[in-house]
């Protein structure tokens, strides 16, 4: 085993055993200070979240792989360690050590590193102390510390481990020392999904679908799901493991998953999207999943959309008034059926029937130019156009009135079968039957004469 002061001088690697110091009293050299409002303190800003903070606010747990799988044999990988100053006072750093055990033949080591900015090499080289000043601060200390780690991948099947050692005066550090170990893994999580558009055709109005998202991890470890974001139109919602997450202030911001779904290599899971539309108007809305596929670091965002190029039916009138007519006679009233003016996408009828009232009313499809439709047998009607369905009215009594003397009216419904978002549309109907109808008053003006009113 070897411990390598990480900087070089004059082309040369300079090796040096690995030093204790004694911790240093937060607030700078002068071992004296013990006021804890002003403090140094140790983080490493990148790569973010690769240690754990203990109860006492020490760093400790620090850890990094190199992800080494698709790397060729005699390739190298390198990362930049980014530390910042966090505290209230000046950050010493009197050194910064590899500590690496080589393989038999490797030239060069598997693991190196140094210190990044050629000057900040050179104090440590010298048997200086860096200085980094809190993060913000203005002055003449650098405010961060770079460290260059870099692995060349050999051709055997070894996982490697080293150290990287950082020689502080930080609060937080552990006996004056913070400790990275550094490792490689042959296996990589790959994310992907199916279906990659989640599309609902056609929901209709008090009707609800849902879809299942097929998660799958193509790659050779665990995926890890941790996080998901929901946004858009609040129609949709989410169900995870049982739990259903509506479309929200919350789901907007970000869901915690806890623990996180965990999907083996070449294994599959499932998350269930559900859409219940509250009107015929298009509803888009965006998830986006976050997981440990170093691909997808800034997550996988899946696009959601629903009632896309939904028609409108329009029917004209609505509802229908027959007004009394004579018993024992059938009445027609003719009634326009197609998408609405501004519809850019055919109305497919499948159905045509009158559900109440059938002893008076009904439809006369002779008269009306069309085949009864059916769902295998649809009527089509294109954008811009319209049917006209007549409609028929046989009273076969005289109507009886309430007690101030005004007709009841005789009540049917006609449902109209569609593919739109009132994919089951009634149109109401009324009417009365009299023994003898009302004439209709026509006024007829010779031409040329005054009308005087």
């Amino acid at each position: 085993m070897t411990v390598r002061s990480i900087y070089r001088r004059a082309g040369l690697l300079l090796l040096v055993a690995l030093v204790s110091i004694l911790p240093v009293a937060c607030g700078g050299d002068d071992g004296g200070n013990t006021d804890l409002s002003t403090y140094p303190e140790f983080e490493v800003a990148d790569p973010l979240g690769i240690c754990t903070v203990s109860g006492q606010g020490g760093i400790t747990g620090c850890a990094y792989n190199f992800n080494v799988a698709e790397l060729i044999p005699g390739n190298s990988v390198g990362k930049v360690f980014r530390i910042v100053n966090t505290g209230t006072a000046v950050l010493t750093i009197r050194g910064v050590n590899l500590a690496y055990q080589a393989e038999a033949g490797e030239d060069p080591p598997a693991f190196d590193a140094y210190v990044t900015d050629s000057a900040m090499r050179d104090t440590l080289a010298s048997g200086g102390t860096l200085r980094i000043a809190p993060s913000g601060s203005s002055g003449s200390d650098p405010t961060e510390l770079n460290v260059t780690v870099k692995y060349t991948k050999y051709d055997d099947d070894k996982n490697r481990t080293a150290t990287l050692t950082f020689l502080t005066d930080a609060y937080n550090a552990q006996d004056g020392t913070i400790n990275v170990a550094l490792g490689t893994v042959v296996g990589v999580p790959r994310i992907s999904v199916s279906p990659e558009l989640v599309v609902f055709e056609r929901v209709g109005k008090g009707t609800e679908k849902t879809q299942r998202l097929n998660i799958l991890n193509t790659g050779s470890m665990d995926l890890m799901i941790d996080k998901f974001y929901l946004s858009g139109t609040q129609v949709y919602s989410l169900i995870v493991d049982g739990v259903e997450y509506p479309i929200s202030t919350e789901t907007i911001e970000g869901i915690e998953l806890s623990p996180p779904m965990v999907v083996p290599p070449q294994q599959t899971t499932y998350m269930t999207v559900k859409f219940k539309p509250e009107n015929e108007d298009p509803a888009s809305a965006e998830l986006k999943l976050m997981s440990n596929d170093p691909t997808k670091a800034e997550g996988l965002i899946i696009a959601i959309a629903g009632n896309e190029g939904l028609p409108c039916i329009r029917v004209e009138p609505d509802p229908v008034h027959f007004g009394a007519k004579k018993i024992n006679q059938t009445a027609v009233f003719p009634v326009e059926i197609g998408p609405c003016l501004n519809s850019e996408t055919a109305l497919e009828i499948t159905g045509l029937k009158i559900t109440a009232g059938q002893d008076l009313y009904g439809i006369d499809f002779a008269m009306s130019g069309i085949a009864e439709p059916t769902a295998e047998a649809p009527l089509i009607v294109p954008a811009g156009e319209a049917i006209t369905l007549q409609l028929t009215f046989t009273p076969v009594e005289v109507s009886a009135k309430d007690v101030n003397d005004q007709i009841i009216l005789s009540e049917g419904t006609l449902l109209i079968e569609n593919n739109s978002f009132e994919n089951n549309k009634e149109v109401l109907m009324d009417g009365a039957g009299v023994e003898i109808e009302c004439p209709t008053a026509v006024i007829k003006c010779a031409e040329g004469s005054d009308v005087i009113f």
